[in-house]
């Protein structure tokens, strides 16, 4: 059980400003006519040569939001943080997911979250026992991701829906609750990236079907590192160079959900 006081300083350090927000999430949205190779792309989500395969964040902190009176939707975006090093010119970029909830107005009653660690990956892990999402899809999605990642093939069109730019999902309190309530004594919630597969509607009867790759999230609790993780801590909220930490260790997982109300058109 974490004390008040901790949680206190978890809380401030894990929260951005809107100024913060609106820069980040501008700098997502710059992608979407921006003239970026495969590999440019793939470079967001690999550090050291191990794939970025989703964000951690802690159960204490999160409970803050999930807690605020009136959030009836959960909103996740997607946001693009740049600095540079004090030791050279050279920009650097990291991909985020920012956390925040809206009522029923869509008016925003909470402060922007983001997740403390990021998790990757030196080869796909097994999967946990359990979950509202059926094991063979969800093992097919994170293998498309990191295959697709570690080879550096990422690109502009996975993250692009018939709507435009892939710029985050929403996903209804209630249902959020209901998952996590499923997660006995879970220290973190992670989220974790996937690939989509599947056939496009423009499709012609005489000719070989067209696949597409979307980029989704599924929602898991743990209470450990998986076998073949490395965390890494936010370089964005913490003083320490943003270096790998954490040595492989087991999971425990309890629940699984797909985030599935993509922005846009449900911003």
């Amino acid at each position: 059980m974490i004390d008040a006081d901790t949680q206190k300083s978890l809380l401030k350090t894990r929260l951005i400003s809107s100024l913060e927000y609106d820069e980040w999430v501008l700098n997502w949205k710059k992608q979407e006519y921006a003239t970026i190779l495969p590999h440019e792309w793939s470079r967001l989500f690999k550090h050291d040569g191990k794939v970025l395969t989703g964000v951690t964040f802690e159960f204490a902190v999160l409970s803050y939001l999930l807690s605020t009176p009136g959030v009836a939707t959960v909103k996740m975006r997607f946001g693009l943080r740049k600095w540079h090093t004090p030791e050279s010119l050279e920009e650097h970029q990291e991909f985020h997911l920012i956390l925040f909830g809206v009522d029923n107005a869509n008016e925003i009653v909470t402060p922007y979250f983001t997740s403390y660690a990021f998790t990757y990956h030196y080869r796909q892990g097994q999967l946990g026992e359990g979950g509202n999402l059926p094991r063979a899809l969800m093992r097919q999605w994170e293998e498309e991701w990191y295959q697709q990642a570690k080879a550096e093939a990422v690109d502009h069109a996975m993250f692009t829906v018939r709507y435009g730019l892939l710029q985050g999902y929403n996903y209804p309190l209630g249902e959020i609750m209901s998952a996590l309530g499923a997660f006995n004594g879970a220290a973190n919630v992670q989220i974790r990236f996937g690939l989509h597969r599947y056939y496009d509607s423009d499709y012609v009867s005489d000719l070989e079907p067209a696949t597409r790759y979307a980029f989704g999230l599924i929602l898991y609790a743990s209470r450990a590192v998986e076998p073949g993780a490395a965390v890494r801590e936010d370089a964005a909220l913490a003083a320490t160079g943003g270096q790998p930490a954490a040595p492989d260790g087991a999971i425990e997982d309890s629940g699984y959900y797909d985030l599935t109300a993509p922005c846009p058109r449900t911003c």
